[in-house]
């Protein structure tokens, strides 16, 4: 199993946070993703590889993002705090 991580930024839907996951590819998140509040945008790594971002822009509708990094800045350190999901009152 891969993990991946989902990084949020500090917006008006929500805090700054990462949540890790890990799967044979980042489709589970998309189910992350579902139980944030609409237009909550987030951007999906692999280690240190940024793959892209991801918007939910309504009930099964979603906004992908470019494969190219965003400014480094943004990242220079990882959001907190980390939860890894699925958390402990969740079953996989």
């Amino acid at each position: 199993m891969r993990t991946f991580t989902l990084r949020f930024e500090a917006d008006t839907t929500g805090d700054a946070r990462s949540i890790e996951f890990r799967g044979e590819d980042p489709h589970r998140a998309f189910v992350i993703l579902g139980r944030e509040p609409e237009h909550r945008r987030a951007t999906i790594w692999e280690g240190t590889k940024y793959l892209g971002s991801v918007v939910r822009t309504g009930r099964d509708s979603w906004e992908l993002g470019s494969l190219q990094e965003p400014a480094r800045r943004q990242f220079d350190r990882s959001p907190e705090p980390v939860q890894t999901w699925p958390g402990p009152a969740m079953s996989q």
